[in-house]
C-alpha cells in the first residue's frame, strides 16, 4: 500500500506529487478539520488531504492560490482556513458550473480561480466569527508570504497582487493589507478605469454565481492583457524573480510560488460493478441451485498454507507495518463515540439523588442534615458490537493483497480495542473451471439450469473468540495468493451472516471487501452470466438491515449495483489513515441508516 501524496507546485508553476507520511499531529489535525467541514456543509464523507478535499465520488482539487500549502502542514490554523474556505466552496459553488466556465489561460484561470473563492468566502455566515476570523487570517498571512517571496517586484506579479488585494477589500467591505498599501498604489490607479465597473459588480453578486463570473472573467482578462506577457514568458519571469531573491540563513529558499497547472480530473472514475437479469435464475423460480456440495470445503486458512511460509509472509507484512504511520488513538476514539452504548455496571451508593437507600434510614433522625442518602445505577459505554470482514479472494485481488492484509489488521486491531468484536472471513473455490463437481455434472447428462457448478471453498482467518495476537500468522496467510481462484459471493455472504448471527451482541455489520462481481466461469456458462449476481442480490435484500448491517468496499470498483451503502477504495492514493476514513464514513452511514 502507498503512503499519501501531496501535491506542490514549484516556483515555474510546475507540479509534483511526493510522497507524505503523516505524522500523528497532522492526522489530529486532518480528522478536526474533516470534522468540521462536514459539519459546515452537512455531508458526511468529506476529508481533507494533501490533494485536496476528498468526498465519496469526488475529489474537489484546491486550486485557489491563498489557500495553496508553502510550509508547515501541521500548521493549525492554516489547515483550519483552507478546510474552512472548501467548505464553503462545497456549499456555495456549482462545482460543474465552475468547470465550465474557467478559461484556458492558465493565467486567466489563476485569477479566475481566486476569485470565485473569495466570493464564497464572502458568503460565510455572520454567526461564525470564527471561520471568518480565519479566512482573513489566511488571506492576509499569504499576502504577506507573497511579498516577501519577492513575487511583487516582477511586472506580473505586482499586477496579480494588487488585483487580488482590491478585490478582496471590495468583496469583503474591507481595506486592503496596511504594509502593502503604497506599494501597490501606482498600479492600483493604472488599471482603475479597466477594472472599476467589474469590481463594483463582484460585490453585488456574490450571491450569483453565474454573473459573478461573467466580470471574474473580464478581470482575468484584464490581468492578462495589461501584463503583455504569454503564459510561458509569466511562469519564466516567476522562476526568474525567486531565482534572484536574497536566500535564507539556512541556505533554502523559501518555499512559495504561484500553481498555473491546474488538474480538474476527479477521483478516478471507478468501473461499476456489471450486472443485470438472469435468466437462469428466473426459470428457478428465484431459487438458487447448487448442483453438489460434495466437494465444498471449510478451512481454517493456515491449514491451506505450507507452515514453512508463514514467518516469511509474516515478516513481509511486518516490514510493511513499519512503514506506515497509523493515528490509532483518533480512530479507537471514532469507533468507541460511534458504537458505543451505556450498559448497567454495578451501583453508586452515598448519592445526593436517586434511589433511597434503606440501610441509611437511621441517619435521617441522628443526622437530618445528612444528604448522601441515595444511590444511583452506574452506566458505563460499551460497544456491544461485532462486524465481520468478508474478503473475495479471486484470482483478481492477488494484486492488492498486501494492501488488503494490512488494512484488515488494523480494523482488527483498533476495533479489538474499542471493544468490538471481529470476524474475517474469505471466500474463493477449490478449483477453476468448476473441478470435481463440473465432470460429475457431465456424467449425469449435463441437465439444463444446474446452478452454482465449483468446489466452494471457506476460509477462516479470524474467528470471534479469538484476539488478534493469536492470529497474525493467518493474517499473512493473506498474501499466499495461489490459492485465490474464483468467487461465489452470494454463500460467502450468507455463510459470514449465519456465524455473525449465532454471536450474543446488539450490533452486527458485515463489510465485503472485493474487486469485481461474482465470478465462476462454469456456473456462468451452464446457466448465464448474471446468475450468481442475482443470488447475491437476493441474499443482501434477505438479511433485515435491523439485524445485520451490510456495506461493500469496492476495490477500484462501484457497488452500487449489490451494495446500498459502499465505497470505493483506492490503494494507489491513498495511506492506511486515509482508508480508515473511508471506511469510518460508511460505518457511520450504516449505524445512523439503521
Amino acid at each position: 500500500m502507498t503512503n499519501s501524496a501531496t501535491k506542490t507546485s514549484d516556483n515555474t508553476g510546475n507540479t509534483a506529487t511526493q510522497p507524505h507520511n503523516f505524522t500523528r499531529q497532522e492526522q489530529v489535525i486532518a480528522s478536526l478539520c474533516s470534522a468540521s467541514m462536514r459539519a459546515i456543509t452537512e455531508e458526511p464523507d468529506l476529508y481533507l488531504t494533501g490533494l485536496g478535499v476528498l468526498a465519496a465520488e469526488r475529489r474537489y482539487p484546491i486550486h485557489a492560490p491563498h489557500l495553496q500549502r508553502h510550509h508547515d502542514t501541521a500548521d493549525l490554523t492554516a489547515s483550519r482556513a483552507i478546510s474552512d474556505s472548501m467548505a464553503l466552496r462545497i456549499r456555495h459553488s456549482d462545482y460543474q458550473l465552475h468547470r465550465s466556465l474557467a478559461p484556458d489561460s492558465r493565467i486567466e484561470r489563476l485569477v479566475f480561480e481566486l476569485l470565485e473563492q473569495l466570493r464564497v468566502e464572502a458568503l460565510a455566515d455572520n454567526d461564525m466569527p470564527g471561520l471568518q476570523a480565519n479566512l482573513r487570517q489566511r488571506f492576509c498571512h499569504w499576502s504577506l508570504d507573497f511579498h516577501h517571496s519577492g513575487l511583487t517586484q516582477t511586472t506580473f506579479g505586482i499586477l496579480f497582487y494588487t488585483v487580488a488585494q482590491i478585490c478582496w477589500a471590495k468583496i469583503n467591505i474591507t481595506n486592503v493589507l496596511e504594509e502593502t498599501e503604497d506599494l501597490i498604489e501606482s498600479t492600483r490607479f493604472t488599471i482603475a478605469a479597466d477594472i472599476g465597473t467589474d469590481l463594483a459588480q463582484l460585490r453585488r453578486n456574490i450571491h450569483d454565481q453565474a454573473q459573478f463570473a461573467k466580470h471574474a472573467l473580464n478581470i482575468a482578462k484584464l490581468v492578462t492583457h495589461n501584463s503583455a506577457y504569454n503564459d510561458d514568458d509569466i511562469t519564466e519571469q516567476l522562476a526568474a524573480a525567486q531565482d534572484d531573491e536574497e536566500q535564507p540563513k539556512d541556505g533554502k529558499q523559501k518555499p512559495f510560488g504561484l500553481l498555473l497547472e491546474f488538474d480538474d480530473s476527479e477521483i478516478s472514475a471507478a468501473a461499476e460493478a456489471h450486472s443485470g437479469d438472469s435468466r437462469a435464475f428466473a426459470a428457478s423460480q428465484q431459487q438458487y441451485r447448487v448442483f453438489t456440495d460434495s466437494f465444498d470445503l471449510t478451512k481454517n486458512i493456515k491449514e491451506l498454507v505450507r507452515p514453512a511460509l508463514v514467518p516469511d509472509y509474516r515478516q513481509r507484512l511486518d516490514t510493511l507495518w513499519s512503514q506506515q504511520n497509523i493515528n490509532a488513538t483518533s480512530m479507537i476514539r471514532q469507533l468507541r463515540a460511534l458504537l458505543a452504548t451505556p450498559w448497567r455496571d454495578g451501583q453508586e451508593f452515598g448519592q445526593e439523588s436517586g434511589y433511597l437507600d434503606g440501610r441509611k434510614l437511621s441517619r435521617i433522625i441522628s443526622s437530618p442534615n445528612e444528604r448522601h442518602l441515595y444511590w444511583e445505577v452506574q452506566q458505563r459505554p460499551r460497544a456491544n458490537t461485532a462486524i465481520t470482514f468478508l474478503l473475495d479472494c479471486s484470482g483478481s485481488m492477488k494484486h492488492h493483497a498486501e494492501s488488503i492484509s494490512l488494512l484488515i489488521e488494523m480494523f482488527c486491531k483498533v476495533l479489538e480495542r474499542a471493544h468490538v468484536v471481529t470476524e474475517v472471513l474469505g471466500y474463493t473455490t477449490k478449483t477453476w473451471n468448476g473441478g470435481r463437481a463440473a465432470k460429475q455434472w457431465q456424467k449425469a447428462g449435463s441437465p439444463e439450469l444446474p446452478g452454482r457448478l465449483n468446489e466452494r471453498l471457506h476460509m477462516e482467518i479470524k474467528s470471534a473468540n479469538q484476539r488478534l495476537v493469536t492470529v497474525k500468522g493467518n493474517i499473512a496467510c493473506l498474501l499466499h495468493t495461489t490459492g485465490y481462484r474464483e468467487s461465489i459471493d452470494g454463500e460467502g455472504l450468507l455463510w459470514a451472516a449465519e456465524r455473525l448471527n449465532q454471536l450474543d451482541v446488539e450490533q452486527r455489520y458485515i463489510v465485503v471487501l472485493t474487486d469485481g462481481s461474482p465470478m465462476d466461469a462454469a456456473t456462468h456458462r451452464c446457466n448465464d452470466e448474471f446468475y450468481l449476481d442475482n443470488h447475491l442480490k437476493q441474499v443482501i435484500s434477505g438479511l433485515k438491515p435491523s439485524n445485520i448491517g451490510v456495506m461493500g468496499l469496492g476495490v477500484g470498483l462501484d457497488l452500487t449495483p449489490f451494495y446500498h451503502h459502499n465505497r470505493i477504495l483506492d490503494f494507489d492514493n491513498q495511506n492506511l489513515n486515509q482508508q480508515f476514513g473511508e471506511w469510518f464514513s460508511l460505518l457511520r452511514e450504516v449505524v445512523l441508516h439503521r
